[in-house]
């Protein structure tokens, strides 16, 4: 090498022009001699100084591509020894200095540095790995990021940037000591990066910037077809950041291209919650002033969020719905609320592995005794990607070096598990696992004998099973060695009939999959439940002391059991977060003191992916747990209407009357499924606190929708662990407190009641404990009167506004109160039909006595009616009234002033009357009771002596007011069991007449045709009189007992109130002066005597005994002064005797008993009658 010109200072023209002839001669001269061979190209790399002269020579312009084309070469070679080694590394540090003399040397740097940066990816594409550690042995990365810290002007700058960014994704592609070296030099993140990217684009960054990070976060060319697998996490928040100072046009297209990335990729989520991107998005999302890049930025934190969250990033989220811009404006609170419900809904396991479907799974390296005894048992949370278009996918594989053993499939629509041992069987069942769901798979297979119904395969899903089939079990001695999960089988060529038709079609499991079990054991079907309750993050030892963790209640069949339990059947257990790099360790416990756990050895595959996360449900206690969203709902009026005017407006933003119902579902979504959470919405009392947040909620807010997720509520608590507790404190805390809903409008009132009559329809026992009788009475009292008087009455003015007073809210008008408080009373019926207690009677006494809401008073007498007209509620009905002090004490009711009170509860003490104990009967003979122990006989006048005060009351009682064709209609109502008599007799006309007469009478309280009697007697109305005696006519002849209840209960008001009618004060046998009623209702009159004598005489044993009594009352009249009752006597008798001959001339009954004798007595009567008016006309001497 000669010196340059340069330094004896020569302007010649002619002297520069030879220099650069000599060497270009000269270079043309070590041109031919490296190329003579690997010797001599290793001996200029070992020469320091023709290295130090080829980098001398790069200054010059000229020569410059010569020379870096022959520095490259000289990289290019393969060092064979340490000295090469050596001398490479020497050579590479030279180059990767020049970097830094370029840029004190040239103005004009860019170009220069992008050519040896160029110089460096064609190295790499190489032999990356290799000369990617040689770079970094070098410092390669401060060498190229310094390029970056420089004044770079607009036209180059940009390309030296891109052509940086290019070179970095080289050096650190798949590379993982490259990416954390770079890491420790430049921060996580990649924060000097981001800083000097920021100020070089000066918040305009370019496409191409975007697209250089976007190849760089893929460890390559990115491409939404074709890799789209973030490999660099650090590249994740430095494209953010590039990102957020771009366009909005740029922001937009960028983040829309994040949710590519993250929509189908597990693995994916998994990298940018590493990374933080949920923290970064929570900032950007209160900077971002544009609404399209805000609702980008919500479903990207609704992806990342659901996946996984911290503690941070949830008190981050709570901090932001506090802040002054999201906080008052409604929009975005809306959209925060719907990020964290979906985040919510987000299921699975917190640890599971995520295999890709290439060269992933996991192997089992341990050799496995197969069990022998009972059978085995597998399971495993797993979650389908896809499907493939052909074949199947592996599940597992348990099988020996000689491929004996079994393993099992998983195609569209079906499983297929094979045993193979001598022989090969195939059995296929059908199992629809849905695409991107968590599902629970369990394959049992037990060790049966042929005459017990052989070996049975059984397949589960979700706990439950689907089928079962017969299948023979590969009892194999020899250990298995090729055991897998979710790895491609690899099985011996066989011909065998009945196996699957090739392995080339079963391909790697894609999706993911939670922990996994093998058990030594046909595990029972309870125990399969057992182990589904615990949920899909349950991944540990089935220990004892484990049980009170993940569940309260005792779970079926043993499964924590000590000696019976699953925990001594395990042969292993696999999950995500039991590992030490990719290698698995076993939960198998170890039982028994002294023992030592068994070596256990899996790994997983390259393309599988160890995952673990922290799920919003689970992870709330951080913040305070399920109570941290009450006060949201106290937050509505800080927030501004939503303007839709606006350009840019939030895809279905929730609106300010559906914030709570938005709450509702978030205090939903955090119960469901998660013990934890229900536990302390127990202990905390929640229900009730939630019910008095809900009690300052504006009425309008709490409309159907709000109603609808509170019903979404109940069912999710309805089917949780602590279900017994929480549905108590759900209806009584909310559902059941009328101060929430009172000024609600009625459509939603109506729906809530609907909603509870249904709930207590489907579990009766809920009535006894949150719905009983006071309860609802009082409800009725305060809230849904139809009379304000009372002091009690809530609800008698206007709901105001607490700042403005207006008016925000009234209750639903009178007729619509009334419908929803017979709602309410159908609730109290359930609760009365369930069971009734003595506080009921008390609740119910204490209401009729001082309650003057007449129209509620009546709505429970209907209801209470209703529900006693059912024979067994009756009788414990009237067992709690008679602990208490009988039916008098509802005696009081008949004395209302309002007659509609006064006719329900006529009706409701008939229905009482009738289930009160019957007054029996004794045989009597000649007026001496017979055939009766004495202790009965009290009894019955007990019994009768009651019911005579109490009818006796309510005749004092009933007859202080005027009397009304209604209160005549209500007596016949309870005499024949709440039916009129045109009912009762067109009921009769429809059954055989010869056979009702041996019917039990219609008279289902008899007693009451005192009260009937007493009526008429004190009846004015001549039709109305007429009326009653006629329809009582045509019952005595419908049917012979209605004419014996009468004789016994009735005859004597019947005899007192008949000789009080005008008709028979002024009786005589020629009437020709009467009119035409008159007549009419003396000839009812005497024919209601005639038919029951008739009867009496004709069909009863000793009925001149009736017949005696009656004439001797009239006889006794007729000495007091009233001659007409003589006339009516006689005109008995002849219609009597009438009567029975009639009745002889068809059926002969004066020759048999007992007409014969009771004929013989009234002949004898009549005989007396005659002798004594004979004796009248006779004169006396």
């Amino acid at each position: 090498m000669l010196p340059s010109p340069y330094d004896e200072k020569s302007n010649k023209k002619e002297i520069a022009q030879s220099w650069l002839g000599c060497m270009q001669a000269c270079m043309e001269l070590f041109t031919e001699f490296v190329s003579v061979g690997e010797d001599a190209r290793s001996h200029v790399l070992h020469n320091c100084s023709c290295i130090d002269f080829l980098f001398d020579l790069f200054w010059e312009e000229d020569m410059r591509n010569n020379v870096l084309k022959h520095i490259l070469e000289l990289m290019k070679i393969v060092p064979s020894s340490v000295e090469d080694q050596k001398a490479k590394s020497q050579l590479c540090s030279k180059y990767l200095e020049t970097f830094t003399q370029i840029k004190e040397r040239e103005k004009c740097f860019a170009e220069l540095s992008i050519d040896l940066l160029v110089g460096m990816r064609e190295m790499i594409m190489i032999d990356p790995m290799y000369y990617q550690a040689l770079f970094c042995d070098g410092e390669c990365f401060l060498h190229v990021v310094s390029l970056l810290n420089s004044n770079l002007d607009e036209a180059n700058g940009e390309k030296l940037v891109l052509n940086v960014l290019q070179t970095l994704t080289s050096l650190l592609a798949s590379n993982d000591s490259s990416k954390a070296l770079f890491r420790a030099l430049v921060g996580k993140g990649y924060q000097t990066i981001q800083s000097l990217l920021l100020d070089f684009c000066q918040c305009h960054p370019s496409e191409a910037l975007l697209n250089a990070l976007l190849d760089m976060l893929v460890d390559g060319k990115f491409n939404t077809e074709a890799n789209m697998l973030i490999k660099n996490e650090d590249v994740i928040i430095l494209y953010l950041s590039v990102l957020q100072k771009s366009s909005d046009s740029m922001r937009q297209h960028g983040l829309k291209l994040f949710q590519l990335l993250l929509r189908d990729s597990i693995s994916n989520r998994a990298s940018s919650v590493r990374a933080g991107m949920l923290n970064f998005l929570l900032d950007w999302f209160s900077q971002e002033d544009n609404d399209s890049v805000i609702l980008k930025i919500a479903q990207l934190i609704q992806v990342i969020g659901g996946h996984s969250i911290s503690g941070k990033d949830i008190r981050k989220i709570f901090a932001l719905l506090r802040s002054e811009k999201v906080g008052k404006r409604q929009q975005y609170c809306s959209l925060l609320l719907t990020t964290m419900l979906s985040m919510l809904n987000e299921k699975g396991p917190t640890a599971f592995f995520d295999l890709s479907g290439t060269d992933s799974g996991i192997r089992i390296n341990t050799p496995i005794q197969w069990p022998l005894s009972k059978g085995f048992s597998f399971s495993c949370w797993l979650r389908v990607e896809n499907f493939p278009r052909h074949g199947a996918m592996a599940l597992f594989s348990f099988l020996t070096e000689n491929g004996k053993g079994c393993f099992a499939v998983l195609g569209k629509e079906r499983l297929s598990y094979e045993s193979i041992n001598l022989k090969r069987h195939c059995v296929q069942l059908p199992v629809n696992l849905v695409r991107k769901k968590w599902h629970f798979l369990f394959i049992t297979h037990t060790i049966g004998r042929e005459f017990s119904g052989g070996s049975l395969l059984r397949c589960y899903v979700d706990g439950v099973l689907l089928l079962s089939e017969r299948c023979r079990y590969a009892k194999v001695n020899e250990l298995l060695t090729s055991c897998t999960i979710g790895m491609k089988v690899n099985l011996p060529q066989n011909e065998d009939n009945g196996s699957l038709d090739s392995t080339e079609d079963i391909f790697p499991f894609h999706g993911q999959i939670g922990p996994a079990y093998l058990f030594s054991d046909a595990i029972s079907s309870e125990q399969v439940q057992g182990i589904y309750s615990l949920g899909p993050s349950y991944m540990y030892s089935f220990l004892d002391n484990e049980a009170s963790t993940f569940y309260e209640n005792p779970l079926p069949s043993g499964i924590f059991d000590s000696k019976d339990g699953l925990a001594s059947k395990i042969i292993f257990g696999l999950n995500a977060q039991a590992s030490n790099g990719r290698k698995l360790l076993n939960v198998l416990p170890v039982l028994g003191h002294g023992l030592v756990k068994k070596p256990f050895e899996a790994t997983v595959m390259v393309g599988t992916e160890l995952c673990s996360r922290r799920l919003l449900q689970q992870i709330i206690y951080c913040v305070g747990g399920v109570s941290v969203f009450f006060p949201l709902m106290a937050h509505s009026e800080r927030y501004a209407d939503v303007n839709h005017s606006s350009e840019h407006v939030l895809l279905t933003p929730i609106t300010k009357d559906r914030l709570t119902a938005e709450v509702i579902e978030l205090i939903a979504s955090v119960l469901d499924e998660n013990l934890a959470n229900q536990q302390q919405m127990h202990l905390l009392s929640g229900f009730q606190v939630l019910g008095f947040l809900l009690q300052s909620v504006p009425p309008d807010q709490l409309n159907l929708e709000t109603l609808s997720a509170m019903k979404h509520l109940f069912n999710v608590v309805a089917n949780c662990g602590l279900a017994e507790l929480l549905v108590k404190d759900a209806i009584s805390g909310i559902f059941l407190n009328p101060l929430i809903w009172l000024y609600t409008a009625y459509e939603v009132q109506r729906e809530l009641y609907m909603f509870l009559i249904q709930q207590f329809d489907n579990d009766p026992r809920l009535l006894k404990s949150v719905c009983q009788i006071p309860h609802i009475i009082d409800i009725t009292r305060h809230f849904y009167w139809d009379n304000a008087k009372s002091r009690s009455a809530i609800g008698s003015r206007p709901l105001l506004h607490p700042i403005t007073k207006q008016v925000i809210a009234e209750r639903p008008d009178k007729e619509e109160i009334r419908k929803i408080r017979l709602l309410l009373l159908s609730l109290g019926e359930m609760s009365l039909r369930q069971s009734i207690a003595a506080t009921d009677i008390k609740a119910l006494i204490d209401y009729f006595e001082t309650s003057q809401d007449m129209t509620c008073v009546e709505d429970v007498l209907h209801m209470v009616i209703r529900a006693i007209s059912q024979k067994a509620l009756l009788v414990a009905f009237l067992e709690q009234v008679n602990l208490i002090g009988g039916c008098h004490i509802f005696v009081n009711l008949l004395q209302r002033e309002y007659e509609p009170i006064r006719l329900l509860s006529l009706q409701f003490l008939g229905r009482l009357l009738v289930g009160l104990p019957s007054e029996k009967k004794g045989p009597r003979f000649f007026n001496l009771s017979v055939g009766r122990s004495r202790s009965l006989s009290e009894n019955q006048k007990q019994i009768s002596s009651k019911m005579q005060l109490i009818f006796s009351a309510m005749a004092e009682r009933l007859f202080r007011f005027p009397q009304t064709d209604n209160l005549c209609a209500t007596l016949f109502d309870v005499l024949l069991g709440g039916a009129s008599p045109k009912q009762v007799l067109l009921k009769h006309s429809q059954i055989d007449k010869h056979r009702s007469r041996r019917n039990k009478s219609h008279f289902l309280l008899p007693q009451i045709l005192v009260l009937i009697f007493r009526f008429l007697a004190s009846c004015e109305d001549e039709s109305t009189r007429i009326k009653i005696i006629r329809d009582l006519l045509d019952l005595l002849d419908s049917n012979s007992s209605n004419i014996e209840a009468l004789m016994e209960y009735g005859w004597n008001a019947w005899l007192t109130a008949s000789l009080n009618l005008a008709v028979l004060k002024d009786y005589k046998s020629e009437s020709q002066n009467q009119d035409d009623s008159w007549i009419l209702e003396q000839k009812l009159v005497k024919s209601l005597f005639c038919i029951v004598l008739c009867h009496y005489m004709h069909s009863i044993k000793g009925g001149w005994q009736q017949l005696e009594e009656t004439v001797n009352f009239l006889l006794m009249h007729c000495e007091q002064g009233g001659t007409s009752y003589c006339h009516l006597l006689r005109d008995i008798y002849e219609d009597l005797i009438t009567m029975l001959v009639d009745i002889s001339s068809e059926e002969n009954t004066f020759a048999k008993q007992p007409c014969r004798d009771n004929t013989l007595y009234l002949l004898r009567l009549i005989d007396e009658m005659l002798v004594s008016e004979t004796d009248h006309k006779i004169p006396v001497c």
